[in-house]
């Protein structure tokens, strides 16, 4: 039923739209002000989950809109995530990593 609920896969597709989704709180502080000055359309999707993450945000707060993030170095398999879902993904990366595979985890935000 959540799945319905998750409107930034549709807003991707559409063109002209750039489509944010934080997973930390530094994205989200980080992410507003760009989104803001951007001259095209932005829209900014929170997880519900990180509404009650509290969290360090350096100064300045520097995030590029236009790239992904590489949450964790890995060789061996590539985990690509974006939103609530990093947490999970982070751990997922870290069983694996106790099985012996290098798991690089990738934050499309």
């Amino acid at each position: 039923a959540q799945h319905s609920h998750s409107l930034e896969g549709w807003y991707a597709h559409v063109p002209g739209l750039r489509i944010l989704a934080p997973a930390t709180v530094e994205d989200a502080f980080g992410m507003l002000g760009p989104a803001l000055a951007d001259p095209d359309p932005v829209l900014l999707f929170e997880h519900a989950q990180l509404y009650n993450v509290e969290d360090e945000v350096p100064d300045p707060c520097v995030v590029d809109l236009r790239s992904a993030r590489v949450r964790r170095p890995g060789t061996q398999v590539t985990l690509v995530t974006y939103g609530g879902s990093l947490p999970r993904t982070l751990e997922a990366a870290r069983r694996l990593a106790a099985e012996g595979i290098d798991a690089e985890v990738i934050d499309l935000r």
